[in-house]
C-alpha cells in the first residue's frame, strides 16, 4: 500500500510537471524563438497533444504495476446515477471544446491552414472561455457554468466512478490537486489576454464548481 501511495504519487507529479512545462510560456517562447510565430500557431498545439497523450501512456504502464485492490465498489442501481454523473461530464467536455473549436484545440486545425501556407488562427491562451467573435456563444453552455469546463471535467470523471482502486485513488487525489492549480493558473493567462472581458466574465460565471 505504502508504496502504490508513494510511486502512485510521483509518477502523477512527473506527469503534471510535464504537462505544465509544456503548456509554459517559457518553452513557447522558445519554439516560437526557434521555429517562427507562424510555426507556433501551426503545429504547437497538436506537438503539445501528441506529447500529452504518450506520457499519459506511460503514466498508465507505470499504474499498472501497482496495486490494484478495490476500496469500494458502488452497487447497482447507485452505479447508474454516476454513469450518468460521467455522460454528463463528457456533454459538458464536448460542448466546452465545440465553443472553443475542437479542431482548434485538437491541433488538426492550425496544422491544415499551415500546410497549406495560410495564416493559421491563433490559438487560445488557455483552455478557458475564448472572449472573442460571437461572445454569447463563447461563453454559453459550459462556460456560463464553470470558466473552467475542461479541468472540471476530469474531476467528475474520476471521481463518480462506481469502482475506485488503490492506485487510482491515489491517481484521482493528485490529479485533483493539479486540476485546481492548472486552472488557478490559467485565470492569470486569460486575465492578461482579454483584460476587461475577463474580469467582466468572472464576476458572473464561478471558477470552478458549478453554483447550485
Amino acid at each position: 500500500m505504502k508504496r502504490t501511495i508513494l510511486l502512485g504519487t510521483f509518477w502523477t507529479a512527473v506527469y503534471a510537471v510535464l504537462h505544465s512545462i509544456l503548456a509554459g510560456e517559457a518553452v513557447k517562447d522558445a519554439f516560437r524563438r526557434r521555429f517562427g510565430e507562424t510555426a507556433f500557431h501551426g503545429i504547437y498545439r497538436l506537438v503539445f497533444n501528441l506529447v500529452a497523450l504518450l506520457s499519459f501512456a506511460v503514466l498508465a504502464g507505470r499504474f499498472h504495476k501497482l496495486s490494484g485492490r478495490t476500496l469500494y465498489q458502488v452497487p447497482r442501481p447507485w452505479s447508474f446515477l454516476l454513469r450518468l454523473l460521467q455522460l454528463g461530464a463528457a456533454a459538458m467536455a464536448l460542448d466546452a471544446n465545440v465553443r472553443i473549436g475542437i479542431g482548434r484545440m485538437l491541433g488538426v486545425q492550425g496544422v491544415w491552414e499551415w500546410a497549406r501556407g495560410r495564416t493559421p488562427i491563433v490559438q487560445n491562451p488557455a483552455q478557458g472561455p475564448q472572449l472573442t467573435d460571437d461572445l454569447p456563444f463563447r461563453t454559453g453552455g459550459s462556460f456560463a457554468l464553470t470558466r473552467h469546463p475542461n479541468n472540471l471535467v476530469p474531476f467528475v470523471l474520476f471521481w463518480a466512478n462506481p469502482r475506485m482502486t488503490l492506485r487510482f485513488l491515489v491517481f484521482t487525489a493528485v490529479a485533483t490537486v493539479y486540476l485546481l492549480l492548472g486552472s488557478a493558473h490559467e485565470e492569470t493567462r486569460l486575465g492578461d489576454a482579454y483584460g476587461r472581458r475577463y474580469s467582466r466574465y468572472r464576476v458572473r460565471v464561478p471558477f470552478y464548481f458549478p453554483r447550485p
